[in-house]
């Protein structure tokens, strides 16, 4: 089960005693308890219900009931402000120094940098930076993918667990999953540093790092990454990559029997419909899938 479930069960305090136990390891439950900590220092104002209420009409309702009408727009209020509280769950938390936006498992968004710099996160991705010193460096710590559109001005760094990406004002892609390090040029010059190597990107250049071998791209005339129009594309990529992917955009867990995860891929899946999705990825490799509910097997041949 992916965080967002667990948020949601946590609200509604169904969780099991298991998935409790879980979701206090996790980095948003503690969040979370920093946000109740702050909420139960605001106090609210003092309110004299039954006080209030006389000064309404009461023609037509005996005092003391609140009608269906009222309670049902307290009710949607209610729900309204647990919308918020979900939306900035999902987001992140601000703070005087850093401010950091972490995606969840089903979501994507876009965020402006304090230059007006644009970037665009996939899902299961993060992006941290230092607000306060932006002016000095401007320097971003990113885990999963992001599009970026920079402003022009002084250096701009992507720093990764793979390498680091340094530009002055360009548009680019970079994805850093496990084992998986790629960089896609769409417009400028991108220099790339990664495992004591430099490569330097033009416009529909890029570069990939997968178990230590790298490989140069060709992007051809697109003018973005596929997964900004809903769509993962990939050329010459491990199977396992794909199916690691295929999760991440629809919040599933996959289950391989029989199954290659080494044997290259070119192809894509769209993120709107999950069967013709599953389709494009098994059909070319003569892959069977079924699918019961939030599980899906992949069976490879006898």
């Amino acid at each position: 089960m992916d965080e967002e479930d667990l948020v949601k069960k946590w609200l509604t305090e169904t969780l099991s005693e298991s998935e409790r136990l879980s979701f206090e390891q996790t980095e948003t439950y503690r969040k979370l308890q920093r946000m109740d900590g702050i909420l139960q220092q605001m106090k609210a104002p003092d309110y004299d219900v039954e006080a209030e209420e006389k000064k309404l009409p009461t023609a037509s309702q005996p005092a003391g009931v609140i009608p269906i009408w009222r309670r049902n727009a307290f009710l949607k209020i209610a729900a309204s402000l647990l919308l918020v509280l979900s939306a900035a769950l999902a987001i992140g938390y601000m703070s005087m120094g850093d401010e950091t936006i972490k995606v969840l498992a089903a979501t994507k968004t876009n965020t402006y940098l304090p230059d007006s710099s644009e970037v665009a996160l996939n899902k299961a991705s993060s992006l941290t930076y230092s607000k306060s010193g932006w002016n000095k460096a401007r320097v971003v710590e990113l885990s999963g993918e992001g599009f970026f559109k920079v402003s022009h001005g002084s250096r701009f760094d992507v720093k990764t667990s793979s390498g680091t990406v340094t530009v002055v004002g360009t548009q680019f892609n970079v994805k850093s999953r496990t084992g998986y390090f790629e960089v896609q040029c769409y417009e400028g010059t991108v220099k790339v540093r990664s495992k004591g190597t430099e490569q330097i990107l033009k416009k529909g250049q890029g570069w990939r790092l997968i178990g230590g071998l790298s490989v140069a791209l060709e992007l051809g005339t697109d003018d973005g990454p596929g997964w900004l129009g809903n769509e993962s594309r990939f050329e010459s990529v491990p199977y396992g990559q794909v199916v690691e992917e295929f999760e991440r955009q629809y919040g599933v867990k996959v289950k391989l029997v029989r199954v290659d995860v080494n044997q290259m891929f070119t192809g894509s899946f769209t993120h709107d419909n999950i069967n013709l999705a599953l389709k494009s990825i098994t059909l070319p490799l003569n892959i069977k899938f079924d699918r019961e509910e939030n599980l899906v097997r992949l069976s490879g041949d006898q």
